[in-house]
């Protein structure tokens, strides 16, 4: 029989002294590395506790049980899959150890092939899990390099003066309401909130709260106690327990329901809140970061938001630009893109003209920074080496809500605008003939959309 690849190690525990040592000789023939211990208590001792590939763990066993085994090595952060060994008549108890966190159970007497197949799973299932941390690691990193700030990127004045904003802003325990279109990174500026905060070593947790039933969200902040409602077959903590004195960030806030505004106030005003069905006072500790795409202004007006809520959540702001207002920052987002999808996908980084420059910066990206990002990928995976020309992508006829005529008439202006200097080589004086412009109108609008071309350029 040949030996498992890789050469995994196994912890046993069971407090059979037989069952034990038959286990160690079988499995140690299987080709792992095998270490036992007599009760749960000694495997938690263990110095090779946390560098185990997986644990074969018995149910029933005297002092600490392995349903509480479970939940302990849970709490210490082991994610090692365990496989969970039951005699007859113990089931039920399976069955609660695999909602403990168990990667699977087995009936004693055991059948030597079956824990053989298992355990090959089991520990696959490991090797993948270290590969993907791995590889999220490596996005991680790979999106931090040549970032503006904290995974943000951007030149501007107006991300500069974000920049700023957050920076004074992280110190405080104050909540913050992070306003922004789709795809201008609201999630970042909350991620960079907390990581210049007093609390950046505690958690941060983000919450999707868009289009949840109130059952799920009442749970999913507040937690739940056991038999709270169908379902609820444990106790459940929610994300302000979670998060202890950490961060939660509330994205697509607009989307509460008014019992769930009504509890987030109570939080916001007095710290305390219940788990559902629970009667027990909790108390919050954790700052709180909301983000929404829509104008909440407007709807406290039409009555759909909590004026007293969006009050309290609106006492620091940020304002998040659309990419369509800083264009001199698609260059750089574009090139980082590229270099970031090029290293992920292993192809050739594409090169581009300065016509397709151009035309990236003159496109209103209703989708913005997120928009931007996919379009290099696509980019990339198409395997483009030289992109002298750029068109836009096919987007849905409906316009962008965001966009009043005033806006609609700059875009199409600034879109003109880029035109005539992409075809005068840059050329302002040139331009400006072609436009049928003052020069000095030219420049001042250049200068508006910041779109002025560098000195030597110029003349």
């Amino acid at each position: 029989m040949p030996p498992a690849e890789p050469r995994a190690s196994l912890l046993v525990v069971d407090d059979d002294p037989a069952i034990r040592e038959a286990l160690v000789q079988q499995l140690s023939l299987f080709g792992y590395r095998v270490t036992a211990c007599p009760s749960a208590e000694d495997a938690l001792a263990h110095p090779g506790l946390a560098t185990t590939d997986c644990l074969v763990v018995d149910v029933r066993m005297e002092g600490m049980d392995g349903i509480e085994f479970l939940k302990l090595l849970q709490q210490k952060g082991c994610d090692q899959p365990v496989i969970v060994m039951t005699g007859h008549g113990t089931i039920t108890l399976a069955v609660e150890a695999m909602k403990a966190g168990a990667y699977d159970f087995l009936e004693k007497p055991l059948e030597m092939e079956i824990l053989r197949f298992t355990l090959q799973r089991a520990v696959a299932h490991r090797q993948l899990t270290r590969e993907k941390d791995s590889l999220q690691e490596r996005v991680t990193e790979l999106l931090g390099q040549e970032t503006g700030f904290h995974g943000l990127i951007g030149r501007s004045a107006p991300m500069q003066d974000l920049f700023r904003q957050i920076a004074t802003f992280a110190p405080t325990h104050s909540p913050v309401l992070i306003i922004g279109e789709t795809g201008t990174g609201q999630e970042l500026a909350a991620q960079a909130l907390h990581r210049l905060s007093l609390q950046h070593d505690q958690p941060f947790l983000a919450v999707n709260m868009g289009g949840l039933p109130d059952t799920l969200s009442d749970s999913e902040l507040f937690g739940h106690v056991k038999g709270a409602f169908t379902g609820a077959f444990e106790s459940r903590k929610g994300c302000f327990e979670q998060a202890a004195t950490g961060t939660i960030f509330l994205d697509e806030v607009a989307g509460l329901s008014p019992a769930i505004q009504a509890k987030l106030l109570r939080v916001l005003e007095t710290g305390e809140f219940r788990r559902v069905g629970g009667e027990k006072t909790l108390h919050a500790q954790a700052r709180i970061l909301a983000a929404t795409n829509r104008p909440l202004e407007e709807l406290v007006r039409q009555g759909g938001f909590r004026e007293d809520l969006f009050y309290r959540l609106n006492v620091l702001r940020l304002d998040l630009p659309p990419l369509r207002d800083r264009p001199e920052d698609i260059p750089l987002l574009a090139g980082h893109f590229l270099d970031f999808y090029a290293k992920i996908h292993a192809r050739s980084r594409p090169t581009l003209g300065a016509e397709a420059v151009s035309a990236l910066q003159a496109d209103l990206w209703p989708g913005n920074v997120r928009e931007l990002r996919y379009e290099m990928e696509r980019l990339v995976v198409a395997g483009s080496r030289q992109v002298r020309a750029w068109k836009a992508p096919s987007r849905p006829e409906t316009p962008s809500p965001a966009l009043g005529l005033r806006e609609k008439v700059e875009a199409l202006e600034r879109q003109e605008i880029t035109k005539a200097m992409t075809a005068c080589g840059g050329n302002i004086g040139q331009a400006a003939r072609l436009l049928g412009l003052p020069r000095t109108v030219l420049y001042d609008r250049l200068k508006k959309f910041r779109l002025l071309p560098p000195p030597d350029t110029t003349t």
